[in-house]
Formats: structure tokens, C-alpha cells, sequence
């Protein structure tokens, strides 16, 4: 079973997920298949109008969709009760930090 199976496993069990994604080529990647696999799902991204990403939200906080897929968008200060898994789908990138010596 594949990891993104088990996610869906485990949404289908608690109710509403996150899902944060580093790029948004993986959240449109990501959203393709799991509406492939029947889910309903919505992402939200940075390049969206405000508008259109305050519909979104409103809409997942109605629980019009199961599933939401965001870059770090709202990684910070989205705290609603019904989210029940968040999910990085990611892995972090080690970057390289240059340290200089004063």
C-alpha cells in the first residue's frame, strides 16, 4: 500500500484532512488523483485572487469537501476544530545554510 492509499484510509476514518505540499505543481499533481480516486477535494495556492481563496476555505469549513490541499499558504493560523489530520505530503528539503565566521 502506497502512502498516499493510507492517508485516504485514515481521512475516510477522522473526518477532514490537510494536506501541505511544497510546490504547486505537487498540490495539482495530488489533487488529480485523488479525484481520480472519487475524493472531494479542493486546493488552495498563493497564485490564487483573494476571493477565490477565501471561497475555498468557507467551503471546506462547510465541509462541502473532504480534502484540502495547500502549499504553506496555511501553514500558519488556520486552526479549525473539524481538521482532524494534517498531512505533509512532501518531504522537507535539506537546505544548505553557509555559516560565516565574523
Amino acid at each position: 500500500m502506497i502512502i498516499k492509499d493510507k492517508i485516504l484510509e485514515m481521512a475516510q476514518k477522522v473526518g477532514q484532512i490537510i494536506i501541505f505540499v511544497r510546490t504547486r505543481i505537487s498540490a495539482s499533481m495530488l489533487h488529480r488523483s485523488l479525484v481520480e480516486y472519487g475524493y472531494q477535494v479542493t486546493t488552495i495556492q498563493g497564485a490564487f485572487k483573494q476571493e477565490d481563496r477565501d471561497t475555498i476555505v468557507k467551503e471546506f469549513k462547510e465541509g462541502l469537501t473532504q480534502v484540502l490541499i495547500s502549499t504553506d499558504l496555511l501553514a500558519r493560523g488556520f486552526d479549525q476544530p473539524q481538521v482532524n489530520l494534517v498531512v505533509n505530503y512532501d518531504l522537507p528539503r535539506a537546505e544548505k545554510i553557509e555559516v560565516s565566521s565574523g
